[in-house]
């Protein structure tokens, strides 16, 4: 009986882990965006691919100087190809300018694989 509980749990851990695996494009994209509202150009810069961190470190600094907010990200795994795997949000960023309100809404965005982590690199269209 012991040994069929242990075995369960194994494999309970084993699907959670290609679980959260699975997922990892859509999490790198929503670390992203919460890295930039909340200022942290080191952490925005890390979840960019090559090619995509000078953007990121440019829309840290405009981010910034406003009262920026995530309001319910929720990314998905879309379809793969072969330089990029498309992720596809929904929420927004709202951005609070003086008393005025803006919503930029997350949309559709290429993620990549360099160095074995998923990271952003950019707007799919």
């Amino acid at each position: 009986m012991r040994t069929s509980i242990g075995f369960v749990l194994v494999m309970l851990l084993a699907l959670a882990g290609c679980a959260s695996s699975a997922d990892a494009p859509a999490q790198a994209v929503e670390r992203y965006f919460q890295a930039l509202v909340e200022g942290d150009a080191a952490q925005a810069r890390s979840l960019s691919c090559s090619e995509w961190e000078s953007v990121a470190q440019t829309r840290v600094t405009s981010f910034q100087s406003l009262d920026a907010e995530l309001v319910e990200p929720g990314c998905t795994v879309g379809e793969a190809f072969d330089d990029f795997t498309q992720v596809t949000c929904t929420g927004n960023i709202t951005i609070t300018y003086g008393t005025e309100d803006q919503e930029l809404p997350l949309t559709n965005y290429r993620v990549v694989q360099e160095a074995g982590e998923w990271l952003m690199c950019g707007e799919a269209e």
